[in-house]
């Protein structure tokens, strides 16, 4: 099966049907009677151990993988968003820019340090908030 090349999709793909984001630390270091190995367990949502590792800082990064990983789907999702309505700002005012040569503003346009393409698009994003007036004479 051909992975697909959206790093969301592959680690979607990879979460699919799994119980990583319930996955724990077992809080107590094992002896492993063969080897005298010591180890320690991270435990799945049935109560069997899911992996276990001699080193605590690889156990405690496998227990917390499958809720950071979601977490990361999330802002990934959250910043395309974000990129793509930054980019629609960027082309609007560019095209503007283009169209209005006599604008007065147009220096502020090419002045990187004047323009704030992010305030743009938060106030853009941004859900339109009751107004004051209309909250004060509901009945």
């Amino acid at each position: 099966m051909d992975q697909p090349s959206d790093i969301v999709q592959r680690a979607e793909m990879a979460l699919a049907g799994t119980s990583a984001e319930e996955w724990t630390l077992d809080p107590h270091m094992h002896t492993d009677h063969h080897t005298e190995d010591l180890y320690w367990d991270v435990d799945g949502s049935c109560g069997g151990w899911v992996a276990h590792v001699q080193e605590l800082v690889e156990a405690q990064f496998i227990a917390n993988a499958g809720g950071l990983v979601t977490e990361l789907i999330a802002e990934i999702r959250r910043l395309r968003v974000e990129n793509k309505a930054l980019a629609d700002v960027y082309e609007e005012e560019m095209t503007n820019n283009e169209q209005t040569h006599t604008d007065p503003d147009r220096i502020r346009y090419e002045t990187p340090d004047n323009y704030d393409a992010h305030a743009i698009v938060s106030r853009r994003l941004r859900k339109p908030e009751p107004s004051a007036t209309t909250a004060d004479h509901e009945d």
